[in-house]
């Protein structure tokens, strides 16, 4: 569980209280693949990837309630739990919106709405302050009406007729899900809509009459990793039978998406994109009469938008075409006409410090969201006379950034800044008079006085400099020194680690597909649980407080017992960004307690290169990178290895437990989140297959199954090795991230170390889909956790 405050608009992480439910399970686990076992190597825990066997049930459920009783079970954690869901249904928290045709749709849960309302209110009033909200709907009405337990995972609009949608509801919340047409004027099931049954589907509106089905609810229709391989255009009236088929790709690639770009100076295009892995793709246009028409595309590019007849392209290798070069990291418009590339045009190519983290367009601008040495900013273009050109932006606050939405149809984009103690901002900006308005402010949860945010750097086994924020508070005049190593980090760190025998690559993120304005939908990654934040703020140090010194960096004030956490993701592409420390710095920070956010490489704070270096038979640089932190704070005397607790999720969660088996003198408590561990079986386990690109391949080639039997956290603990105290965390409706691999290691690691606790809920899937009191119980079962063991 991270420490955020849960805000509605954004993907949570949750487990309860309670007994285990079995559940039925549609279509979530590769049980063609659950038994198959990797030649000579023993594995007595195996049975726990059942998870229908009654062995496997009792274990959890005896685990689940040992945590809940020894974290939760006294007063203090009743009381803390409660101040927690009162922080988040703090009705003061930024509302956050899809704007379609001056009215602002949002979904909120409160005491009153466990599972939340999605609920609208005039343009007008919002801006004034005091929204006057209507409710649409109600999620747990669709519960009686499905027969199922479901949370609501996304509401795509048609953008030019917003009250029709299309409303996702996650079986238990996990991917698996129902996708629904809604009639928001009627507040009804659309008469004669598009209803499709629980799968890993891929539904996007074509036009008001048509849809794209990707579709998974039968084994045939699915690829090995359990995601779609087929596309179809279905109209309106006609059952799924009648629907045109369009493309399918073979079972062995990872999936497909369908969409259609609206194109505000222009006409619309239908795309497809067929993933062969994470990092290699092909792009097809659909014709007027259904042809799939490959695009001349480089394989591991992302198309991250369209406008102006141009698709937006980031790359995450060097493109060399027509004599011209275009970098890794690199945003590109290439002309795109009747299914052939034209011309092309560079509009961004990172420094070593910088990464393209977002691109988003609107009726006449194209605007990227990028980081400067994990620092965030903007930079836009408008189409003019046949070339991209450069526009000059308002002066914009500092720190992370985040686009949150963007009405169709217009050139106003919204977007929030915060840092670890500023709270979330959250602004208008008007790109035609180049204009930033202040929407709203997060009100303050917690006393920041005399907290001091660091941009710090430890050295690697390898010698590369890893940044890493230290959050903590001034006690008795303490300054957090900084300067254990002196230079320019950043630049060296990029250069030092590129691997020129690996393809470069970064996340895969979604798209904003406009013909279909979508709100919290999934993208399948093994995703982060997203580092302690909250929704409602978040800006770095500014560049005066960064460690450049070159001083002696030993701390005079923070005595070598400061208890503190280390967040790590460091994997995807995906980084991790200095977002504001809600209940974190309540119930943490404002006790004298450090925070560290450590940007391991895997992660892309610094683009692909970053990433690349610890990726494949490159992953243990992610490990040598956390435990460098780790070993650095020590060293400055910020605190001690028994004060030390690591923290991660998913793939955070792999990082933190192969660091905890590696060098377990080096920390105190390890928290692990809906891990990855057993790294030798997971392509066999639910979407695991499809994370080849990023980990290798253990049951396909012999390297990476060496490589990764080293690696492998659950493989590697030892009968012979004293190991601090750790809590794991599932959810059995995890249909991303097997929870075979927290059952398995937890198991395995109890039989060697009694400090080992598993929370495991029934409900919450990967990205913690549940509801606030949920939430607020996990976020205090590890804060009580922590309380115990390092502080």
């Amino acid at each position: 569980m991270l420490f955020w405050q849960k805000n509605s608009c954004r993907r949570r992480k949750k487990h309860g209280k309670g007994r285990l439910k079995r559940f039925r399970r549609p279509l979530r686990y590769n049980v063609r693949h659950l038994f198959q076992t990797a030649p000579a190597m023993h594995d007595p825990y195996i049975f726990l990837e059942d998870l229908d066997n009654p062995e496997t049930l009792r274990l959890a459920e005896t685990a689940h309630a040992e945590t809940v009783a020894r974290f939760l079970g006294s007063a203090e954690a009743e009381t803390l739990a409660a101040d927690i869901l009162a922080q988040m249904q703090d009705e003061r928290q930024i509302p956050f919106c899809q704007e379609h045709r001056a009215r602002m749709y949002h979904f909120h849960q409160s005491a009153e709405y466990p599972k939340g309302v999605y609920r609208v209110c005039s343009a007008s009033s919002y801006r004034s302050g005091y929204p006057e909200w209507q409710i649409l709907f109600s999620v747990a009405d669709f519960d009686e009406m499905l027969g199922d337990d479901v949370y609501l995972g996304g509401v795509s609009h048609y953008v030019e007729r917003p009250h029709m949608a299309l409303v996702t509801l996650s079986v238990a919340g996990g991917d698996a899900a129902y996708t629904l047409e809604v009639d928001l004027e009627q507040g009804a099931l659309a008469e004669n809509g598009f209803h499709f049954p629980a799968g890993k589907n891929h539904i996007e509106w074509r036009d008001e009459n048509s849809v794209w089905v990707c579709p998974a609810w039968d084994e045939r229709q699915l690829t090995e990793s359990g995601y779609p391989r087929e596309v179809w255009l279905m109209r309106r009236g006609q059952s799924f039978e009648e629907a045109q088929p369009v493309f399918q790709m073979d079972s062995d690639g990872m999936r497909v998406y369908a969409w259609r770009y609206l194109d505000a100076q222009g006409a619309a295009v239908d795309l497809i994109e067929a993933s062969q892995g994470f990092y290699t793709k092909t792009y097809l246009q659909v014709s007027a009469d259904g042809q799939a028409l490959p695009l001349d595309l480089p394989d591991d590019c992302d198309v991250s938008g369209y406008l102006a007849g141009h698709l937006l392209l980031t790359l995450r290798k060097d493109w060399r075409r027509a004599n011209q070069s275009y970098p890794s990291g690199s945003l590109v418009a290439v002309k795109l006409s009747k299914g052939r590339i034209g011309a092309a045009q560079l509009l961004f190519t990172p420094s070593e410090t910088q990464a393209l983290e977002s691109v988003e367009t609107t009726k006449r601008f194209v605007v990227a969201a990028i980081l400067d040495n994990v620092s965030g900013r903007l930079k836009a273009w408008r189409f003019s006379d046949g070339l991209w050109r450069e526009a000059e932006l308002p002066r914009l606050p500092e720190g992370a950034l985040e686009l949150t939405d963007q009405p169709w149809g217009g050139d106003v984009l919204y977007l929030a800044a915060s840092d670890f103690t500023t709270p979330l901002t959250l602004y208008a900006l008007d790109l035609n008079v180049m204009e930033l308005t202040v929407l709203r402010r997060q009100p303050d949860q917690f006393v920041s006085d005399g907290i001091k945010v660091r941009q710090l750097w430890a050295r690697s086994d390898d010698g590369t400099p890893i940044p890493y924020y230290h959050v903590c508070k001034n006690m008795d005049g303490a300054d957090c020194s900084d300067g254990l190593y002196d230079g320019e980090p950043a630049s060296v760190s990029v250069a030092q680690t590129r691997n020129t025998d690996e393809t470069p690559a970064s996340r895969p993120r979604p798209s904003e597909k406009h013909c279909a304005n979508t709100q919290g939908i999934s993208d399948g990654l093994p995703e982060p649980a997203p580092f302690p934040k909250d929704r409602q703020g978040d800006k770095p140090s500014t560049p005066s407080e960064k460690d450049r010194t070159g001083t002696d960096g030993f701390s005079d004030g923070l005595p070598a017992r400061t208890p503190t956490l280390i967040y790590v993701y460091g994997g995807f592409g995906v980084p991790e960004l200095p977002h504001y420390l809600g209940s974190i710095g309540r119930h943490w920070l404002e006790k004298g307690r450090a925070f560290v956010l450590a940007n391991v490489r895997g992660g892309g704070e610094f683009g692909p290169r970053w990433h690349q270096a610890a990726q494949g038979l490159h992953k243990h640089k992610s490990i040598d990178d956390l435990l460098a932190v780790a070993r650095d704070l020590a060293a400055r005397k910020l605190t001690s290895p028994e004060h030390i607790a690591l923290q991660g999720g998913s793939n955070g969660g792999l990082v933190t437990a192969a660091a905890f088996v590696r060098e377990p003198e080096s920390i105190g408590a390890l928290v692990c989140e809906v891990p990855l561990t057993d790294m030798l079986r997971y392509p066999l386990l639910s979407a695991g297959a499809s994370w080849t690109d990023e980990f290798g391949n253990p049951q396909k080639y012999e390297i990476c199954r060496e490589y990764l039997s080293e690696l492998s956290p659950y493989h590697n603990l030892s009968d012979g090795r004293r190991y601090p105290p750790a809590l794991i965390t599932t959810s059995f409706s995890d249909d991303r991230v097997h929870p075979a691999h927290a059952l398995k290691f937890y198991a395995k690691l109890k039989s060697i170390s009694p400090k080992t606790w598993l929370y495991a809920s029934d409900s919450g899937g990967h990205t913690g889909n549940g509801t606030q009191e949920q939430s607020a119980e996990e976020l205090a079962c590890i804060l009580r956790f922590l309380e115990e063991n390092i502080v």
